[in-house]
């Protein structure tokens, strides 16, 4: 049997009423290469199991699930990076949860075709639509992805992220595994955020603007249902990067270490995190320290950015 190209990964838990839907997306792919399907079935109780036990039954060779018998991510074991990552054949893996399906049979054609005739880039995402919970195209999305469009750039894009906020969706994106580090997870690495700076500070990112897949604005998923998610969590990857930036034992793309506008957008970010110290958020303060070990100089200029960044909120709330 031939081996596959790329791996599919899925997480997913409850979404009886969606899963048929992400997985007859991954079934209508047109490839000239093999590809798998792993799914991770986190516990679910509302008949999930059943759905994919059905596919699994009739594609043995493509759908490739994990059944849990107690749910994982409340003891901390969560996601793809656990369960899907260390056990993915192929070279590229490409992402869909379980509550989001894809709408272009050629999507993973386009994007190894991509990836395979450009060594420099690590990550290719695409144009999405957005659905309510019964698969209804929302015209106008307001909200969470609204000025994306506006942040896309190809290329070097780490420092975008920085200060500008993501704009890769998750079911859209595919990536080479050879890029990822799983070597003793830690719990940040669970987030997407996470997984595409980390992929992004090593590597360049290219865009297709096609529509390829559909993210459903579901009020019962966890980013949409919790906003205090972003609050919590993105610091910390925040902090988490730029340590990895200065630490030598993570790969960096030169680029990013000869630029001056990057370092500048580095500190800058350096400074938000410094005043999210009081409110509790920062889980991993000594990482602030061990940073500022390797930049000195920033004592000089946070004082300045601080003052930048507290005049830049006055004028937004005006």
């Amino acid at each position: 049997m031939e081996e596959p190209l790329v791996s599919i990964s899925c997480i997913t838990y409850n979404h009886v009423n969606y899963i048929r839907e992400c997985i007859e997306g991954f079934l209508i792919q047109k490839t000239t290469f093999a590809f798998e399907v792993l799914i991770h079935d986190d516990a679910s109780t509302d008949g999930t199991t059943k759905i994919i036990k059905e596919y699994e039954k009739k594609y043995p060779n493509i759908i490739k699930p994990i059944y849990e018998s107690e749910n994982q991510w409340i003891k901390g074991k969560r996601g793809s990076a656990f369960f899907n990552y260390p056990r993915a054949k192929g070279k590229y893996i490409a992402l869909c949860e379980g509550d989001d399906f894809w709408i272009d049979s050629l999507k993973l054609q386009k994007q190894v075709t991509f990836l395979e005739e450009n060594k420099d880039y690590g990550l290719v995402h695409t144009d999405i639509n957005y659905v309510d919970k019964f698969s209804n195209l929302i015209q106008n999305p307001v909200g969470l992805h609204t000025d994306i469009k506006k942040k896309i750039k190809n290329g070097c894009i780490f420092e975008l992220y920085l200060n500008s906020g993501g704009f890769i969706l998750t079911a859209t994106s595919m990536f080479r595994k050879s890029l990822l580090d799983i070597t003793g997870v830690q719990q940040w690495f669970v987030y997407d955020l996470w997984l595409f700076m980390d992929i992004a500070r090593k590597s360049k990112v290219y865009y297709i603007p096609e529509k390829t897949a559909s993210y459903r604005r579901s009020p019962d998923g966890l980013m949409m249902s919790n906003r205090s998610f972003f609050k919590i969590y993105t610091p910390n990857i925040l902090l988490d990067q730029i340590f990895r930036f200065y630490d030598k034992r993570h790969a960096t793309l030169q680029y990013y270490l000869d630029k001056p506008f990057v370092k500048k957008e580095i500190i800058i970010c350096y400074t938000r995190l410094l005043l999210n110290v009081f409110n509790g958020i920062l889980k991993d303060k000594c990482k602030l320290i061990i940073i500022l070990k390797h930049n000195p100089i920033f004592i000089l200029k946070i004082p300045y950015y601080a003052l930048y960044i507290l005049l830049n909120k006055i004028v937004r709330k005006k």
